[in-house]
């Protein structure tokens, strides 16, 4: 299928789109691939894809929702929890209150200075410092 060979592209957006569509798709064939986008390094490609995930009624998907409690960003874990309890039925139900009891679930994401933060000079007066480089 094209769409599921787009997955392998080099760019995160491309590959968040293409999850979306499949998604919508809702064909119970593609879990496999969306699991896949479910260990991808962009955050926003992982949470798609539990969003993609909740769309298709399968014990698969379900098994992958499930699979995405142990993400280490908060936001994908919280994200899996939420769309498993959109199915209100007892099996996701057991599953979520398993994983949001876990220590584990509650972990904060490890946090990243935005980069451009992280290319300023330590000094103490942000203009002076950009006069100084001459770049403003």
């Amino acid at each position: 299928m094209f769409l599921i060979s787009r997955l392998g592209d080099s760019r995160w957006y491309v590959i968040r789109n293409v999850v979306y569509v499949l998604g919508r798709i809702a064909h119970q064939g593609v879990e496999r691939a969306l699991d896949r986008a479910l260990h991808h390094e962009d955050v926003r490609v992982r949470k798609e894809a539990v969003r993609a995930l909740g769309n298709i009624e399968s014990p698969t998907s379900r098994a992958f929702l499930i699979s995405a409690f142990r993400d280490l960003d908060a936001g994908v874990r919280v994200q899996a929890a939420l769309t498993l309890a959109q199915r209100r039925d007892d099996r996701a139900a057991q599953s979520i209150w398993s994983a949001i009891s876990s220590p584990e679930f509650a972990r904060p994401r490890p946090v990243r200075a935005p980069s451009v933060l992280s290319r300023r000079s330590a000094s103490a007066d942000p203009i002076r410092s950009c006069r100084a480089s001459a770049r403003c």
